[in-house]
């Protein structure tokens, strides 16, 4: 719990090293006189924070820890993620926006604390935790964003702790960002150094020097159309709420903001809203759907002008198709490059869709990149024989897929696109083409998956599943006719889902959905097959 007692032991832990050490400190490292400007933290804040440390919980990255009165650094029986996020202190918006002087007593001690452990603990995996480049740029950025609740009031030591202990993260970034997992991490370590040298007013040198990097890891990462090059959109809500802030810093200082990162958010932003569902969502494929609309809204919201979400997002694989209320997107796109497909998902040619504010079919919130869950049957699209589309390693080795995808129509007004993967050509002897129209005035989508024999290539027969995994809050029933099932999103009107020619069973999905199951057989030997199948508003 937060008591009179807790801070007085934090406090006191803290100033036993802070100061002897302070001075010899800043005699090594290039001090931070002061801030010419702090930027603003845009990340949805917990007002139940604070309640729950005061129980002596502490949450972070989803997993809550008990903690004692000595604080949360003694922890030791806490997931990786968890001690990552608690070094990164990004939970210190949710202290900042209490407003309270309990927050700031405990914030500003518990920093003490940390400062202290730094440079006195010789535990070499809280070391390495505290300095890995994607932590070191989380700390930088949220001690800039909340230098006012860990400096007010200071005394000239403490400042002096702190400041040389920002200008040392800052040196460090320095020296390791590249090191940083290549992708998200990466390019957040690159926002942080460019961001630390506007808050710091570094000379126009260094911070060139800092948006040239940045400026390339742009160039890699984010899609001509705007997606993340892990084709993950929630990776680009996360970065959106780091480049927001750095962008209103060079206004606010009144600096050019560079091309490439003028360029990419200019993208970045319609692309966000191609991928939302109608109610305000993303899509969740890739991992993705963890972002929530109000936050997704708070990034929207800062396009001005809006610029239009395009059709289709041809470098991402994505295709949309939207007709009245209904809004329906489809993958078509092949796994990102090795180094980026680490948490990709084997859903080629699968959707989502949606009435309004209704998600009528989506794919379920993914809690890990476990291997299982990123199985083709978790998707709304066909698996053979339970395999999935691509080959899905396990200790962390990336998605791969045997076959390219080519997406080989889209309709301009965005009513119709047909795709075909080859992922199962090599096992089964078939490629899975899939064709998807909607009305003009949204009332149904008729789908049509075909297997079709590949000519030279070895055929085995095999078992088919089209799955079509439903939203969890909508009821189901079957319907009166056989091959039909009744769908009824909450205060939304009904759709029947119509198949012909196969199979279909009403089963058990992720995390307590359920799926309709379309199942036959599949003998490359007799020629194409084609599943016929449809989904109707009443």
């Amino acid at each position: 719990m937060i008591t009179l007692r807790t801070t007085e032991r934090l406090r006191d832990a803290a100033r036993g090293i802070l100061r002897p050490i302070a001075r010899p400190l800043l005699r090594r490292t290039a001090q931070i006189e002061h801030l010419v400007i702090v930027p603003p933290d845009l990340r949805a804040v917990d007002l139940g924070f604070l309640d729950e440390v005061r129980d002596g919980q502490f949450g972070v990255d989803g997993h809550v820890v008990e903690i004692g009165e000595d604080g949360p650094f003694d922890v030791t029986d806490a997931p990786a993620a968890w001690h990552a996020a608690l070094h990164g202190f990004g939970w210190l918006r949710h202290l900042d926006a209490s407003g309270t002087v309990e927050a700031e007593t405990f914030a500003r001690d518990t920093i003490d604390v940390w400062l202290a452990a730094a440079h006195s603990d010789t535990d070499g995996h809280a070391t390495s935790c505290r300095n890995a480049p994607g932590v070191l740029a989380r700390r930088v950025l949220s001690w800039l964003a909340h230098a006012g609740l860990i400096l007010d009031a200071a005394n000239r030591t403490r400042y002096d702790a702190v400041m040389g202990a920002l200008a040392n993260d800052i040196r460090r970034l320095d020296r390791s960002w590249r090191k940083a997992d290549s992708g998200e991490a990466r390019l957040t370590a690159a926002i942080a150094r460019v961001q630390a040298r506007l808050s710091t007013g570094a000379t126009d040198a260094r911070r060139q020097r800092a948006e040239r990097d940045l400026a390339r890891e742009l160039e890699t990462q984010i899609l001509a159309d705007g997606g993340h090059i892990s084709r993950n959109a929630d990776a680009l809500v996360r970065l959106m709420f780091d480049l927001l802030p750095l962008r209103q810093c060079y206004q606010a200082r009144q600096i050019v903001v560079p091309v490439p990162l003028f360029s990419a958010m200019s993208r970045i932003v319609p692309y966000l809203r191609f991928m939302r569902l109608g109610d305000g969502s993303l899509a969740r494929f890739n991992g993705g759907g963890h972002a929530s609309a109000d936050e997704l809204a708070t990034i929207v919201g800062y396009d001005a002008p809006r610029n239009p979400a395009p059709v289709s997002a041809a470098a991402s694989g994505y295709v949309r198709l939207t007709a009245e209320t209904t809004v329906v997107i489809a993958d078509v796109g092949s796994p990102p490059p090795p180094t980026h497909a680490l948490e990709s998902h084997a859903g080629c040619l699968s959707f989502e869709m949606s009435d309004g504010a209704a998600r009528l079919f989506s794919h379920p919130r993914r809690a890990s990149a476990a291997a299982d869950m990123r199985a083709t049957h978790w998707h709304s699209t066909v698996s053979l024989d339970g395999a999935s589309s691509a080959a899905i390693p396990t200790g962390g080795a990336p998605l791969q897929m045997p076959g390219a995808v080519h997406a080989l129509a889209a309709a301009d007004d965005g009513r119709s696109v047909a795709a075909v993967h080859a992922g199962y050509a090599d096992r089964f002897g078939v490629d899975h083409t899939r064709r998807l129209t909607l009305s003009d005035d949204g009332s149904s989508l008729d789908g049509v998956d075909l297997l079709v024999p590949v000519k030279g290539m070895p055929s085995k027969r095999c078992l088919f599943a089209v799955h079509f995994h439903i939203d969890r809050a909508v009821a189901v029933k079957r319907g009166e006719q056989a091959g039909t099932v009744v769908l009824t999103p909450p205060g939304g009107a009904p759709w029947h889902f119509v198949a012909d020619a196969a199979l279909l069973a009403i089963e058990a999905g992720a995390q307590s959905g359920l799926q309709i199951v379309l199942r036959g057989a599949c003998d490359p030997a007799s020629g194409p097959l084609a599943i016929t199948w449809a989904i109707k508003r009443h």
